[in-house]
């Protein structure tokens, strides 16, 4: 073989080879970046899965806080409406027991019935027993009285029937039905027009008069001396009269000594409305002064001195006879027997 064509071979052979290493080159880089790609890809939907199993398991966990913080709500809900009832359990029986202790009662819930709250009762005026040392004239105290009265200066009639010789006048009145009289009069001689009147256990009398008799427009107060040291201070009617008695539209007022009442009673303050003789009758509102001074004010319709039933007795025999000014479904409560005599109380009639 000649010398060139060595030469050809050799360089043929030559770039053969160099082809042959640069395949073999490109297939194991190829292979490389094959591999590398699909661990890239492998490890993109590894970290993809991972991702999305976080994401299932957070929404998974969000829905369980959901469904778990769903059922405490309705726990806490269950149980707000719980103590809502208790709360309304409490309302009512404050409401229509806590002041008379007489509670219609709910279910699951036990209440215990007192004899209940009773009106109180005043009982009359005590004067001294002897007033043999006071000197006064009936007819300067009475005219006296006329003019303050008319005046409808009634803190000064106040402070003279506290005076000795106006209860000295009243004293002498004692166990009778009996009055001294100063004011207008008719032909007969008998107390007609305005004018004034003492009966005994001091009470006074300011008003109209017709045949000697109680009728037309009047006020009539029973003072209550401070040596009585009693709860009431005073008693006091203004309104309509007839036949010697509280009839038609009036107010009946009791005012109290704080410091002596205590939580065994309702204390009449007002009674305003109507009257037949001296009873409450009709509609009639109600003003209660409590013990630490407030006040409550009820509505409930009277009968000669009884009041209207508004619903069923509880378990202890009371029944609602009042209803709250502002709230119909709280009541005073009062028992058949207490549920009677409703009226200006201890009123001397001739």
């Amino acid at each position: 073989m000649e010398e060139n064509d060595k030469k050809r071979i050799a360089i043929t052979a030559g770039i053969l080879a160099v082809i042959v290493l640069l395949a073999v080159i490109m297939i194991t880089w190829g292979g490389s970046d094959r591999d590398t790609l699909g661990t890239q890809e492998t490890s993109d939907e590894t970290v993809m899965t991972t991702a999305q199993e976080s994401a299932n398991d957070a929404a998974s966990e969000a829905t369980s806080k959901e469904e778990t913080g769903a059922s405490q709500s309705a726990s806490l809900s269950d149980k707000a409406g719980e103590e809502r009832k208790a709360v309304a359990v409490t309302v009512a029986t404050t409401a229509s027991g806590a002041e008379s202790s007489n509670a219609s009662a709910t279910a699951g819930t036990v209440v215990k019935y007192t004899d209940g709250y009773k009106f109180f009762k005043a009982k009359d005026a005590t004067l001294k027993s002897d007033y043999s040392n006071v000197a006064y004239d009936s007819d300067v105290e009475l005219e006296t009285m006329l003019t303050y009265w008319s005046d409808a200066n009634l803190p000064a009639v106040r402070d003279l029937v506290a005076l000795p010789r106006y209860e000295a006048i009243s004293a002498t009145l004692a166990g009778t039905k009996d009055y001294y009289y100063y004011g207008a009069r008719n032909a007969l001689g008998q107390p007609e027009g305005k004018g004034v009147a003492v009966y005994a256990n001091n009470q006074y009398y300011y008003g109209d008069f017709v045949a000697g008799k109680r009728q037309g427009k009047g006020e009539w107060l029973q003072r209550y001396p401070v040596y009585n040291n009693y709860v009431v201070i005073e008693h006091y009617y203004t309104g309509e009269w007839a036949a010697d008695m509280p009839n038609g539209k009036g107010q009946d007022h009791y005012e109290y000594n704080e410091n002596k009442m205590d939580d065994s009673h309702q204390y009449l303050l007002n009674a305003i409305g109507t009257f037949k003789d001296g009873y409450y009758d009709g509609e009639m509102y109600i003003m209660i002064e409590e013990e630490n001074g407030s006040y409550t004010e009820w509505i409930g319709n009277c009968t000669e001195g009884t009041f209207e039933v508004l619903g069923d007795p509880d378990p202890s025999g009371g029944f609602p006879v009042l209803h709250a000014y502002e709230d119909k479904d709280h009541h005073i409560w009062l028992k058949e027997e207490r549920n009677k005599d409703f009226k200006v109380d201890n009123l001397i009639v001739p």
